[in-house]
């Protein structure tokens, strides 16, 4: 897997959110399972009901990303599949693909979740152009409101 997963406006709005955005991207690939990290499970910790299930296995996934924070789970080899761990990434591997601003006045809802995603996916995410998008909006608002 490539360390990036993109998701565009598009996706979030066909999909109805970003973290559903991110379950039917990885639903288009046979090496990434996801799903979440910290809800509990039958009184286990989800971590290890969900991504290590996945991951175990000779038939197992080769990477685990939690759809509502885009940290991604691999599991670290031990010698024996009991001392095998469960290791995270530190951030997010979710890049929003920051939209034309056409396509950011056409799907206004699409937009705001994207944008209230940042503080979650903002690592990857191109974060000056996210901030020139959201400034070029606000002025066309306000010249709007002028008229």
């Amino acid at each position: 897997m490539k360390r990036t997963l993109s998701i565009n406006i598009h996706y979030v709005r066909t999909a109805g959110s970003v973290s559903a955005a991110i379950v039917a991207a990885v639903e288009k690939t046979d090496t990434i399972a996801c799903g979440v990290q910290g809800r509990p499970y039958n009184g286990d910790d989800a971590e290890i009901v969900y991504a290590r299930r996945a991951l175990e296995g000779e038939d197992g996934m080769m990477f685990y990303i939690d759809e509502g924070t885009g940290l991604v789970a691999t599991l670290e080899e031990g010698e024996s599949a009991d001392d095998s761990e469960l290791s995270w990434s530190l951030y997010s591997v979710v890049e929003l693909v920051v939209p034309s601003e056409e396509d950011a006045l056409l799907y206004p809802a699409a937009l705001g979740q994207m944008v209230r995603a940042l503080e979650t996916h903002g690592h990857r995410s191109k974060a000056l152009a996210w901030e020139d998008l959201i400034k070029d909006i606000r002025a066309a608002a306000e010249e709007l409101a002028d008229d």
